[in-house]
């Protein structure tokens, strides 16, 4: 591991020595969590630090998995040496959206926030993780809405919850409505595969039903609580198609979207659901 460290602090030859086929394979497996050499879990990571300072390597690293890897160990290990050089690792690779998103399906901020209050011999250590906590606040919940959004799959999750809409829901009118207009389409295609499914028995494109369902509870969130927000859910003709949603078999969807149509179509929601 020391040759590759001593040629990949030279940057003309880091593209040489990650295209090895048994570079990768080596990394992969001094990295698994069933490897108690930290000696060489050490090395390995900082091979992978001396990487991260190009997006080409950072790209390459995701795609086969090395940086899913080096975020479970940071989970799970204790080593400083170890934990010093991860942390540098996710300062460089958060402004890349797919390694952002490894970031916070793990979890990471939790862990940040554990490891802040450990005691450290490195000081270095806590200085970085409380810059990696305010730049990951800095991002923002709202970014991280999109990014799910973007990726046309969503989830249950903190960001699809009252608490996260009475805290965004004036971003959503950002690009003319962009997110809105994004959820508008998830319920458009699903309401029109319900139409074509009744008409031919087959649908044209499957789509999550778990992601239909949030969509539903987003919408209704922003009708209930963005200052006309049933009139741009109007423009953007959700009703007629939430409408459809009902009639499907999925009881989540019928749930979330009878829900939907209470907000869109009732002005006294809030009283009506205080009053259940």
């Amino acid at each position: 591991m020391d040759i590759y460290i001593n040629i990949l602090k030279i940057d003309n030859f880091r593209k040489d020595i990650y295209e090895l086929e048994q570079f990768t394979s080596i990394i992969k497996k001094n990295l698994e969590l069933s490897n108690n050499n930290a000696n060489k879990q050490y090395k390995s990571v900082f091979c992978v630090w001396l990487l991260t300072f190009k997006d080409y390597f950072i790209k390459q690293l995701y795609k086969n998995n090395i940086i899913a890897i080096v975020i479970n160990l940071f989970k799970k290990c204790r080593v400083e040496k170890i934990l010093r050089v991860s942390l540098n690792i996710i300062k460089n690779i958060m402004h890349i959206d797919d390694c952002f998103e490894i970031i916070v399906d793990n979890n990471i901020i939790q862990t940040m926030t554990v490891l802040q209050y450990d005691k450290w011999r490195d000081n270095d250590i806590y200085d970085t993780i409380v810059q990696l906590l305010n730049k990951l606040d800095q991002k923002g919940n709202f970014e991280r809405y999109c990014h799910e959004l973007s990726n046309g799959k969503l989830k249950w999750s903190v960001l699809h919850t009252e608490k996260f809409w009475l805290e965004n829901v004036m971003q959503f009118e950002k690009d003319e409505f962009k997110a809105i207009q994004q959820l508008a389409d998830i319920i458009k295609l699903y309401a029109h595969n319900i139409i074509q499914k009744s008409e031919t028995g087959e649908s044209k494109e499957e789509i999550d039903a778990v992601t239909v369902a949030v969509a539903c509870f987003d919408i209704g969130e922003f009708a209930r609580l963005y200052p006309n927000g049933k009139k741009i859910c109007q423009k953007f003709k959700i009703k007629e198609n939430i409408m459809i949603l009902i009639a499907t078999k999925d009881r989540d969807i019928v749930r979330e979207a009878l829900l939907c149509a209470q907000k869109i179509m009732l002005n006294n929601w809030q009283s009506i659901s205080n009053s259940k």
